[in-house]
């Protein structure tokens, strides 16, 4: 199971920075894969962070956060009620908070990845905040 957690995460963090495309073949969720994640339930992990910024290496955190949920595809957003365009998808919040000097950062990527079979994320979104201001970037797939 975290074999699996693991492939998807690395993915679903790097997949904004490939130029190519990737065919990857990731299998469809059996029965204790949907008995783990449909209960409603998040898995988070946290773990210490060395970040490379200005030519250094900073220390801080990282959070992973995965949890099962319905996601609109006419919406691209979580699902308040259910739909006809709702699909359930595994989503990743990793977050990462460290400090320059005296400049803190704070990071999160947010991927949602659909538990159909398919092999390509809905949607991956970025943001960063920092003294100098803050950014936000987001990659959808639609038809």
């Amino acid at each position: 199971m975290k074999s699996l957690m693991l492939k998807i995460s690395v993915l679903l963090l790097f997949l904004p920075s490939c130029t190519e495309t990737i065919q990857a073949q990731f299998p469809t969720p059996d029965a204790s894969f949907d008995q783990y994640w449909n209960q409603g339930k998040a898995e988070i992990s946290s773990y210490q962070l060395e970040q490379a910024r200005y030519g250094e290496i900073h220390k801080g955190t990282a959070v992973l956060i995965f949890v099962s949920e319905p996601f609109s595809t006419s919406e691209f957003v979580k699902a308040d009620y259910p739909g006809m365009d709702n699909v359930q998808v595994l989503k990743l919040n990793a977050t990462k908070q460290f400090t320059t000097g005296i400049y803190p950062y704070s990071m999160m990527t947010s991927s949602f990845f659909p538990l159909d079979g398919s092999t390509n994320s809905l949607k991956i979104s970025c943001s960063s905040q920092e003294w100098c201001g803050h950014t936000y970037m987001e990659m959808t797939r639609k038809k």
